[in-house]
């Protein structure tokens, strides 16, 4: 039940960081604007749950926590001044900005549970990210036209490295990549010669690619597969071959099987 915790914190602690990011980029408006998007109260929410959490695995708790009282009063007082008009506070604005921008890098990267060195991950060309619909499948997207490729950052920092571990020939689609339980290969999503979607299985040091499902003989799509802890695998397929009502049936059902 840990690991899973664990597990679960991670995805948190990325989806908290990349947010913050977000949060935080330059600012386009007035004065003031990037103290708002800075948002330092969410910021020392993080921190507090992460002192609370980790207790001694996060030392410097107490010292990221006062940093971020001391730029709140800071913030406070330079929102007080932009109210009453005193437009000269502007520059203190935007070096506060980012003086807690940095802080966010810092306490939120020095989370434990990003002890670890690499991290696999997609990387598309933005333009054409691969993402469908709510109510669709990868089935109904094209199956190529994607500058995609499996990659590795190392390290896991902002300033880490990417380096390519998997290029689809043809600019073909390649995602859904679910990591095995041994860390020793990885299992996704890609369209096979003939135009179907696949599941392939590739080694994380990227070699040893193999289709995994079978060429289905009516012509149904397999993706989006994950790894079961008894060695089977669970994925969704077309091969019901029903259609979404909502849409007339232009976009195919996808069910479980394993």
């Amino acid at each position: 039940m840990s690991k899973l915790t664990d597990t679960i914190r991670l995805s948190v602690v990325f989806i908290v960081y990349f947010s913050l990011c977000l949060a935080a980029r330059p600012a386009v408006a007035g004065p003031g604007e990037e103290l708002k998007r800075a948002n330092i109260k969410a910021l020392q929410r993080a921190i507090e749950d992460l002192t609370a959490t980790f207790g001694d695995r996060y030392p410097r708790g107490k010292e990221f926590l006062q940093k971020a009282s001391d730029y709140e009063k800071e913030a406070s007082a330079i929102e007080t001044a932009l109210r009453g008009g005193d437009a000269k506070i502007a520059q203190n604005s935007s070096a506060l900005a980012t003086k807690i921008e940095a802080l966010r890098h810092e306490a939120l990267l020095a989370n434990p549970l990003l002890d670890f060195d690499k991290l696999l991950l997609v990387r598309r060309q933005e333009g054409r990210m691969g993402l469908p619909q709510n109510w669709q499948g990868n089935c109904s997207m094209g199956a190529h036209g994607y500058d995609n490729q499996i990659a590795v950052l190392s390290p896991v920092r902002p300033g880490g490295k990417i380096t390519t571990l998997f290029q689809p020939k043809k600019n073909a689609f390649v995602g859904d990549v679910e990591l095995h339980f041994d860390a020793e290969k990885m299992i996704f999503s890609m369209p096979n010669p003939k135009g179907r979607w696949q599941i392939y299985e590739l080694g994380v040091d990227g070699s040893g690619l193999r289709q995994v499902s079978t060429d289905d003989p009516v012509d149904g799509d397999n993706y989006d597969p994950c790894y079961l802890p008894d060695g089977r695998i669970i994925f969704c397929s077309s091969r019901c071959f029903h259609g979404v009502p909502c849409v007339g049936g232009r976009d195919k059902v996808a069910n479980l099987f394993i």
